[in-house]
């Protein structure tokens, strides 16, 4: 996850991702139940929805819309911008994901980075 989405470099044969298998049993689906006191119309005008959406910072430029169709996008981004964050410290992460280094026997050594000599760097290259 890179929040900053800043360009990164890898160095070259970096591992960034690996895969296993999981079995049936750790996946699980996501069933919304029905509904029926959500309104299909939005009691708010659609100016109260546009300005909401400017101060959250998010620009809505329909152009290529038709007015029906843009008032359906602003409405349809007023009705989640609870879901949009305005900076990271608005994405609180999860905690259904549990990472683990397997160091095998050793125990784990906490240690400031340092660089490598010429040398070292030639054959991890």
């Amino acid at each position: 996850m890179n929040p900053t989405n800043a360009p990164i470099l890898l160095p070259k044969r970096t591992i960034f991702a690996t895969i296993n298998t999981i079995s049936d049993n750790n996946i699980f689906g996501y069933k919304k139940s029905p509904t029926t006191t959500e309104p299909t119309t939005s009691t708010v005008d659609y100016a109260t929805q546009l300005s909401v959406l400017m101060n959250l910072g998010i620009e809505v430029n329909a152009t290529d819309y038709t007015q029906s169709q843009t008032e359906q996008l602003v409405s349809l981004l007023y009705k989640n911008c609870d879901l949009f964050a305005t900076d990271i410290s608005q994405c609180p992460g999860t905690s259904l994901v549990k990472h683990k280094i397997d160091t095998g026997q050793a125990t784990p050594i906490r240690q400031q980075p340092y660089r490598h000599s010429p040398q070292v760097r030639k054959e991890i290259d």
